[in-house]
């Protein structure tokens, strides 16, 4: 039987369940950080532990798409080897057979086997369907915005969260009357932004079964903006050991790990060995503990920018991008048409074309090799430094069918930043990308990314530099 080392102690091994939804692997991050921290108390020091570490997490957290098995293979070949689910948000209706997918069997399933299950936003809302509750539209849609959640009852989920903690709520359904099969556990409280006015807003936050294992909450716990998220996690992690009462350590078998879409990422994102396109000229600013040194350096540096980027990283990290898309190349691609097209902009709301082509392949494929071809040489610097940025709409699911009602829709966008500033919290640093190997497929690179020369890179870093340091006020 695989990993019964009862010296690493017991952690829940996960089913994360994607509804196709951005917010899924901030999930997976959470749960993993969960993981990690857990057997790094066990692992002592050293870089053998910390890699033996890392491959625990891993070993206990697999990914499926809501439609990628049929219901008789998860319940068959993966759920006899985890110990809870989290299914996650995603668009839709908990009522529509096509946007839940298997996740609906899993938890109907909870009745007869007991795999404890957590939904998020859109899961919530399926375990409150499955169980007679109503899921209607809310009063007032909230997207991207912070409530106050009151906790109602802290015997379980919410245990040792404090009442009035903030959290981000991102949905346009809600469960508007609940079934005398499930209670309440929090709701929102105060008011939301609505058509330019606050509107109050008690909508249920947390759910769960009176008798089975399956906890529901509204809003996004794997936010950044969210507060006791590991806390809520850890809680599920809990009430999972003490429902599933078992206490040897187990992990994941390989030939599971297999079917997870992480492991199929990993190898569709493999970089191949390529020549260096980019070299990277970089310089540090040290901070010396001055405060909001990412909004300085943005109001000082781009208050006159048309087209200013300001990214915050998702690992609870401190790191801020700021850079510009002025002038940048951008990669726009339609499902519908199955057409990729690189603009350059050359001011608001005008734009040169760089390279069209109608794919024969999946945008992915080609998409790897474009990553391929824009890769710096290894060097000092954050872990950001420079490269793409951008989003992929819920319809890239569905890349190559070309099922897709508006033929002019943009279904994945990305820009490449070539020179930007990233702050972290003890420092800045100012990049640029210089230019130093051709790539045949990729002319268009050569007239939108990246400085002809080190000269002109190095002057630009430099001058750049100077207005970091009149932002922040240091030497």
């Amino acid at each position: 039987m695989p990993g019964t080392n009862e010296a690493w102690g017991w952690h829940p091994r996960t089913l994360v369940v994607d509804n196709y939804d951005s917010y899924t692997y901030n999930l997976v991050a959470l749960l993993t950080d969960a993981a990690r921290a857990h057997y790094s108390s066990f692992g002592g020091s050293g870089e053998a532990s910390i890699e033996e570490t890392e491959r625990r997490a891993q070993e206990h957290i697999i990914v499926i798409r809501n439609d990628e098995y049929s219901w008789e293979t998860v319940r068959d070949s993966i759920l006899p080897h985890v110990d809870n689910v989290v299914i996650s948000p995603g668009p839709g209706t908990p009522a529509r057979r096509e946007d839940v997918g298997v996740g609906r069997d899993i938890i109907a399933h909870t009745q007869r086997d007991g795999h404890p299950v957590l939904g998020v936003c859109l899961g919530h809302q399926m375990i409150a369907h499955e169980y007679g509750a109503k899921v209607d539209q809310s009063v007032v849609p909230v997207h991207g915005q912070t409530s106050s959640i009151d906790v109602l009852d802290d015997s379980c989920l919410f245990h040792g969260i404090p009442s009035g903690f903030c959290a981000v709520r991102y949905h346009s359904l809600t469960v508007t009357h609940m079934s005398s099969s499930l209670r309440v556990l929090a709701r929102a409280a105060g008011t939301v932004e609505h058509a330019g006015r606050m509107v109050a807003s008690t909508d249920i936050m947390g759910i769960r079964h009176n008798t089975l294992p399956l906890w529901g909450v509204q809003f996004h716990p794997e936010s950044v903006c969210s507060e006791h998220g590991a806390r809520l996690l850890a809680n599920f992690a809990q009430l999972t050991r003490m429902a599933v009462g078992r206490l040897h350590v187990l992990r994941i078998p390989p030939h599971v790990q297999s079917m997870s879409v992480q492991a199929r990422d990993q190898h569709v994102w493999k970089r191949t060995p390529t020549e260096p396109r980019f070299s990277l000229v970089a310089r540090r600013v040290e901070l010396h503990g001055v405060v909001d040194a990412g909004a300085r350096v943005f109001a000082h540096v781009h208050s006159s920018d048309w087209a200013p980027v300001w990214l915050d990283g998702s690992d609870n990290s401190g790191m801020s991008v700021l850079a510009s898309s002025a002038h940048a190349a951008t990669v726009r691609y339609s499902v519908h048409s199955q057409q990729v097209r690189v603009v350059r902009a050359t001011g608001p709301g005008t734009e040169d074309t760089l390279y069209v082509q109608t794919l024969s392949e999946p945008f992915w494929t080609w998409m790897q090799r474009t990553v391929d071809a824009t890769r710096c040489v290894d060097s000092v610097g954050p872990a950001f430094r420079c490269g793409w940025i951008g989003h992929f709409a819920y319809e890239m699911k569905d890349d190559g069918s070309g099922d897709r009602e508006s033929e002019s829709a943009v279904d994945a966008q990305l820009t490449f930043v070539d020179r930007c500033v990233v702050v972290e919290p003890d420092c800045a640093w100012v990049l640029a990308l210089v230019r130093r190997a051709a790539d045949v497929e990729h002319e268009w690179l050569d007239q939108a990314c990246g400085f002809a020369s080190t000269a002109e890179a190095e002057a630009w870093v430099h001058g750049q530099t100077q207005r970091v340091r009149e932002a922040l006020d240091v030497d």
